[in-house]
């Protein structure tokens, strides 16, 4: 698989299950052990940063949402925020998560060993 193929499947993944997070407000989700770090792509790994703030605050995300809307348009992030809500969330985001941790190990493993990993 090229580099750019691989980069576009991060950033889907990443897209389906920060959208499964974002919609989320009905579960009971565990945000507090959602690493951020896992998610490379910049807007992702900020929006999730936003996200796990106000569930630690109390804000509901409808709110936030609101806030966060304000502050990507007319923004070079826009087309990332309009994309992310295009996507269905995913009742097995669980699975995806799971994946993009093996991948951020995968990462970290290149950085201390090189590329031979």
């Amino acid at each position: 698989m090229s580099g750019e193929m691989i980069k576009n499947a991060q950033i889907y993944i990443e897209r389906a299950v920060l959208i499964s997070l974002y919609e989320s407000e009905k579960y009971n989700l565990p945000y507090k052990d959602i690493d951020e770090d896992v998610f490379v792509f910049p807007p992702h790994k900020w929006l999730i940063r936003q996200i796990k703030k106000a569930k630690k605050n109390g804000i509901p995300l409808d709110l936030l949402r609101v806030k966060i809307e304000e502050k990507m348009a007319g923004s070079e992030w826009e087309n990332a925020y309009l994309e992310l809500i295009a996507t269905n969330p995913l009742s097995n985001w669980q699975l995806y998560y799971s994946e993009l941790k093996a991948r951020k190990i995968e990462r970290e493993a290149k950085k201390l060993f090189g590329a031979n990993v």
